[in-house]
């Protein structure tokens, strides 16, 4: 006996951007680099902005590969080895930038790259000219790597119930939702079997000719 294959949909990594957890690592980011970094420098800022990035970038990558499975069906939706995948990628791009002067550099010149699109808007709403592309600054700190860590978020937020769904469509949450109905399942063919298992004898009404 063969099943069809159920097509996976995409959909709840884009959803899982408006979740709490991503929304208040992008928060904490922006208050942090405008505010708290501007007013109040020092080691504990400096490290907020790598905890607020490492628990946003899986998100980020997430959703986006959630938005290529949701635009092609023959791209199946995120899974569990998504989440670790994009949660290495995302460990071994931070130790790069980090460590290496081309991970620097790289990180430099990518974050100036996807910058300059909304700098430029910014200035042609003031009625200024484009600005050039620049780089970002980046002072690399090994001891930015005790951040790490904060790439888990993804794992706590599926272990948390909001499972990534496989690659068939279904998630762990529906699977244990089907596992629960399988005795009910069970339960309901034993009662509605055939009538060689449940015999019910047959009662002859009596009537008055037959009183005899």
């Amino acid at each position: 006996m063969t099943t069809a294959h159920v097509p996976s949909r995409g959909g709840r990594w884009l959803n899982a951007l408006l979740h709490p957890l991503p929304l208040g690592m992008l928060a904490l980011l922006l208050a942090n680099d405008h505010i708290l970094k501007v007013h109040y420098p020092g080691w504990v800022s400096g490290k907020l902005s790598d905890v607020a990035g490492l628990a946003l970038l899986p998100f980020v990558l997430l959703a986006l590969a959630d938005l290529a499975a949701t635009a092609s069906p023959r791209i199946p939706a995120p899974g569990r080895r998504m989440v670790v995948a994009c949660i290495l990628a995302t460990a071994a791009i931070f130790t790069a930038m980090q460590v290496t002067p081309l991970g620097a550099d790289a990180y430099r010149l990518g974050l100036g790259v996807a910058q300059w699109p909304f700098h430029a808007a910014a200035f042609l709403l003031q009625g200024g000219p484009i600005p050039s592309l620049h780089p970002v600054q980046l002072t690399p700190d090994p001891s930015d790597l005790l951040a790490l860590p904060a790439t888990a978020a993804a794992l706590l937020f599926i272990s948390g119930g909001r499972s990534a769904p496989r690659a068939n469509g279904t998630s762990q949450v529906d699977r244990a939702v089907d596992r629960r109905a399988i005795p009910a399942a069970s339960w309901r063919r034993k009662i509605h079997g055939p009538a060689s298992v449940i015999s019910v004898p047959a009662i002859r009404p009596r009537m008055p000719w037959n009183s005899r």
